[in-house]
């Protein structure tokens, strides 16, 4: 598998960068990796820079390659920023030949003047909702935020019958600051005969004060901080084959 990012201004220039080379990887493998976005808009303000062309919307595109016995097939994930906001275009589903995962988030407010609903929600899945909706990677002010509520959901696909599976899910968060620092949380690990359907809570203001306490500590601090949630995921089930 290999990982690449295309930054560009569409029909004028393009930039493609690798962000995770060829690597090897199982059936119940994962790879993460985090986007920083300042990083993203430095790059976009010095291209702009030397070619004296800026655009209103800046095109990123995050593109899998996985290459398996049956060929080379690619996932995308295309980006689009202003100078505040990012917008996710392919929504909160990965799915493939053998499975599909989905995530979903609630996201409770503290009281505040900016927000006329005190929970935010992510997007239904069929695009329709009388709920105030903030869409994948749509900005939002920490120092609001009470917590998430967060839900992962997995389904077993496959040719031919499959029995009940048995799936082991592991949700971990990282926190980082680029280049100085990370802490890996394991926020639950649970089996599951049947779909998975795990629900845990990020504590926003907990994540909060420990990058304060860490910089207290350091004596470093940085504009940007990463927090990666990934769901590790690992099925089994008898097939009308045997396996």
């Amino acid at each position: 598998m290999r990982i690449e990012e295309v930054l560009e201004n569409p029909g004028i220039w393009q930039k493609t960068t690798v962000l995770v080379p060829d690597t090897s990887v199982t059936q119940d493998s994962s790879i993460t990796f985090s986007l920083v976005v300042a990083d993203l808009q430095t790059q976009f303000d010095s291209i702009e820079k030397e070619t004296g062309i800026s655009a209103d919307v800046r095109h990123v595109a995050i593109s899998a390659y996985i290459t398996g016995d049956a060929g080379t097939s690619v996932q995308d994930l295309p980006i689009s920023m202003d100078k505040s906001i990012i917008y996710i275009d392919s929504g909160l589903t990965q799915a493939d030949a053998s499975g599909s995962g989905s995530f979903s988030y609630v996201v409770n407010l503290k009281p505040n003047d900016i927000y006329s609903s005190s929970i935010l929600y992510s997007p239904a899945p069929n695009g329709t909702t009388a709920l105030t909706v903030i869409n994948p990677g749509q900005q939002i002010f920490a120092k609001l935020v009470d917590h998430m509520d967060v839900t992962f959901a997995y389904q077993l696909t496959g040719n031919g019958t499959i029995g009940t599976p048995t799936t082991d899910t592991t949700i971990t968060v990282v926190l980082e600051s680029p280049d100085l620092w990370s802490k890996t949380f394991t926020i639950t690990s649970e089996r599951d005969n049947g779909p998975v359907g795990l629900s845990f809570q990020l504590d926003i203001p907990g994540y909060m004060s420990l990058i304060q306490a860490i910089e207290t500590e350091t004596g470093s601090s940085s504009d940007t901080y990463n927090l990666t949630v990934t769901a590790n995921v690992h099925t089994t089930a008898q097939t009308g084959a045997g396996g």
